[in-house]
């Protein structure tokens, strides 16, 4: 039985043309929360599916979020530099990022 609760943090930066997520992989517990930041611009993060116990949404600010799910997921992460009119996506070579939410 997992009792520990991690807080993870994700970090949604340019790299090149792209937005790139650091780690862009994650290994978590159910009940462990999760934070997306970043100092790069106005981001947009989609899960699929929906890993969180709170209400389906792009994640759009730095909330604090909590896994709720078992099982695989993935997500894509968007980012809009300052100034910028085009957002930015993950690089299709590497499809955006994974994660297992173990029970």
């Amino acid at each position: 039985m997992h009792t520990t609760i991690t807080a993870h943090q994700v970090k949604i930066e340019k790299k090149g043309n792209y937005a790139k997520a650091d780690p862009n992989d994650l290994q978590v517990w159910n009940g462990d929360t999760l934070q997306i930041t970043s100092t790069d611009g106005a981001f947009r993060v989609v899960f699929d599916p929906w890993p969180f116990k709170e209400v389906e949404h792009n994640v759009t600010n730095p909330e604090v979020l909590t896994f709720d799910f078992s099982g695989d997921f993935e997500f894509y992460c968007y980012l809009t530099p300052p100034g910028a009119t085009k957002e930015l996506e993950y690089p299709e070579s590497e499809g955006g990022g994974h994660g297992n939410v173990k029970p």
